[in-house]
């Protein structure tokens, strides 16, 4: 990490702070100089404000100076998976409270008998009915019964709603209606409020009412936790722009999030892909898979030609039982495997590893803080892939016999000694982690082969080899202080602004253009504009990402299509074409429809910012230890080489260790690693 001149002169920071399950992550960049400085500390579920302190504590430089502060957060995702938020009532048409438990009527997995969904979070005492009714074509049928409506909202308040979520019929048509409840609403109590028009404009009654209730219900958490952040900043003086990472690879003013914290669902994971684009662009690599191992999850994205593609639904705690959130949302797949996770035998009496972590606290067995099973941390100091005297550059003592122990305990339910317990965790937590790159690639019609593994995370370098080896990634990039990467990416995020809109339309089969498509485009787009200069300033410099949902005629999923310069029935059709063969690997004669549109507004927060991060060089003489290698099963003696030691351009060949400040690099046998001039590594595999 480095430090700042005592002499040095107040100047203008940019911070961000990443919050993980386990650690939180400071990352710190001075843009009149490129000085850079790193903090980590253990994640504080009670108060996360606490881990944050500690960050800036350790960083040494007061708020004042701080031009913008990032933030990114599992706070709401937290919130949801474990039902801890307001006590949500729900609004509705008359005749469709019932809407969030019917939900699309499938059985998600057909051929288990134990199938249930989850509960919806607002119980059905809570779904209540307004008299009022838009047609679907933003026409009034039914005039909103205001006084009517403010018996509803008196029944909510007797029954102790906390947050109320409004979601009308054909709102996304015409919003009137759901307006005015809105303002009726907030003058009937002391609630958060929120209306379905405001996150989403689209068709799809159950997503839209999901969306507009999982809002709700993070609501006053997510605020009061805001307020309190500022307040802390505020204490330290700082003056500058608070921005907070979005699930869509943006950042957002605070004020924004306030209102709809949900666009926080994804914040923590999307910083490092964003840190990604930034250092592909630099080292003209546009086609990347991401790949984020961190202490309780490992999360993985594809980008190509330097987009990352994003899903326009997407579903909390997973498809099969989760809950639709009808906002755009970085398409990754994220699973419960990390430095964290927990080895455990399954009522089945198979060994598992994971979704369950350790956490921050008490952490793996070799924190000496109560845990006594195994983690995957845990296994990888037991084989000699991490040194526990070196862990987090030594600021953090581990007792790798507790370790040993927690695998030998483990071992003797299965017959296995605690190496050979050690090595088996490592691999199961390979396969569900290699499951996660293949979801990204070959699942959306595309070769792994094709891209470059970008690997970060406090665990990430220490698996991304094996995992590459197993999908034939030949090419591999480390970028430095990977174990911070997700908070330093988050410095160089844009602000970001979406708006979508139902526009339902048949593909031409002839013609210059789609009638219409070229003006509903430039709507959006002017309304976006409007919000950055509004949120950001007028000469802010802006771009655009516009993009279709497109299906047959007759289908109900759709697949998205980006929008360029040419906007000709032809154009859209070789798009669609070209996405639903690399999808499904056919194309049809069905007539094509557009269904919705999307754009994308884009600002940058400062000037462009290097997004590569020098490391202070050491003279220390590399050292060797024996290393046990999951390829030959048996332990090896591997060199093991400090980063910042290491001579730019100079190829060394595995097996080896790369020993950086909070992670370590594993360099199996038949790769080869160099250390390139931006302080990337580069490895490469020969076999």
């Amino acid at each position: 990490m480095s430090h700042p001149s005592e002499s040095a002169a107040p100047s203008a920071l940019r911070v961000a702070v990443d919050i993980g399950g386990t650690f939180t992550d400071l990352a710190a960049v001075d843009p009149s100089t490129g000085e850079r400085w790193f903090a980590k500390a253990s994640t504080t579920p009670d108060d996360p404000s606490r881990g944050i302190r500690d960050c800036l504590a350790k960083l040494g430089r007061s708020p004042e100076e701080f031009e913008t502060f990032v933030h990114g957060t599992t706070l709401v995702i937290n919130a949801c998976l474990e039902k801890k938020g307001a006590r949500t009532a729900l609004i509705t048409t008359d005749g469709f409270r019932d809407v969030l438990e019917i939900g699309r009527g499938n059985r998600t997995e057909s051929f288990n008998y134990l199938f249930k969904r989850h509960e919806p979070f607002v119980p059905r005492e809570f779904r209540l009915e307004a008299n009022e009714r838009m047609g679907a074509d933003g026409k009034a049928v039914v005039p909103l019964d205001e006084a009517q409506l403010r018996e509803v909202l008196a029944e909510a308040r007797d029954k102790g709603a906390e947050a109320i979520a409004i979601c009308f019929l054909h709102s996304y048509r015409n919003p009137e209606h759901e307006r005015r409840a809105a303002e009726i609403a907030a003058e009937c109590g002391d609630w958060f409020v929120t209306a379905s028009h405001t996150l989403s404009q689209e068709y799809r009654e159950y997503e839209r009412t999901s969306t507009v209730v999982l809002n709700a219900f993070v609501g006053p958490k997510v605020s009061t936790y805001l307020g309190k952040l500022e307040r802390l900043l505020a204490e330290g003086g700082f003056k500058g722009r608070f921005f907070l990472m979005e699930s869509n690879g943006g950042v957002a003013d605070v004020a924004t999030v306030k209102r709809l914290p949900v666009l926080l669902m994804e914040s923590g994971p999307v910083g490092g892909i964003a840190g990604a684009i930034k250092l592909g662009e630099k080292l003209g690599r546009r086609n990347l898979i991401t790949f984020d191992m961190g202490g309780t999850t490992a999360k993985s994205a594809l980008v190509q030609d330097g987009v990352v593609s994003f899903d326009s639904l997407y579903y909390v705690d997973g498809f099969e039982h989760g809950y639709p959130l009808q906002t755009s949302v970085v398409d990754m797949v994220e699973v419960g495997a990390g430095g964290g996770s927990i080895a455990a035998i399954d009522e089945l009496g198979a060994l598992r590893v994971g979704p369950c972590s350790a956490g921050a606290y008490p952490g793996p067995a070799a924190y000496g803080l109560g845990n006594d099973q195994p983690t995957v941390t845990d296994a990888n100091i037991a084989l000699g892939r991490l040194d526990p005297t070196r862990f987090l550059g030594g600021e953090m003592k581990i007792d790798g016999d507790l370790s040993m122990k927690a695998l030998r305990n483990l071992g003797a339910k299965l017959g296995y000694d605690a190496r050979t317990m050690a090595a088996g965790i490592i691999r199961i937590a390979n396969v569900t982690m290699s499951g996660a790159l293949r979801r990204v690639s070959i699942e959306r019609g595309k070769d792994p082969r094709d891209f470059t593994l970008v690997a970060c995370g406090g665990n990430g370098p220490l698996h991304a080899a094996e995992l590459a080896e197993e999908l034939g990634i030949r090419t591999l990039l480390i970028p430095s202080m990977p174990a911070h990467f997700s908070a330093f990416g988050m410095l160089y995020a844009d602000a970001r602004y979406d708006a979508s809109r139902t526009w339902t339309c048949d593909l031409p089969e002839h013609g210059a253009e789609v009638p219409g498509l070229a003006d509903v485009l430039r709507t959006l787009e002017q309304g976006l504009a409007g919000t950055v200069a509004e949120k950001l300033g007028a000469s802010r410099e802006m771009r655009f990402e516009n993009y279709a949902e497109m299906r047959y005629r007759g289908q109900d999923q759709t697949v998205k299509v980006r929008l360029l310069d040419d906007l000709s029935p032809a154009a859209l059709q070789r798009g669609f074409d070209q996405i639903y063969a690399e999808r499904y690997g056919h194309v049809s004669p069905i007539p094509v429809q557009i269904v919705s549109l999307r754009v994308s507004c884009q600002a940058a927060l400062g000037d462009g910012q290097d997004a590569s991060v020098p490391s202070a060089r050491v003279h220390e003489a590399s050292t060797s230890r024996q290393v046990y290698s999951i390829q030959a099963g048996d332990f090896q003696t591997y060199a093991v080489h400090r980063r910042g030691g290491m001579a730019a351009g100079a190829s060394y060949p595995g097996p080896c260790l790369i020993e950086d400040h909070a992670t370590t690099t594993h360099v199996p046998q038949g790769w080869n690693v160099r250390l390139l001039e931006d302080d990337v590594l580069e490895m490469s595999w020969s076999e």
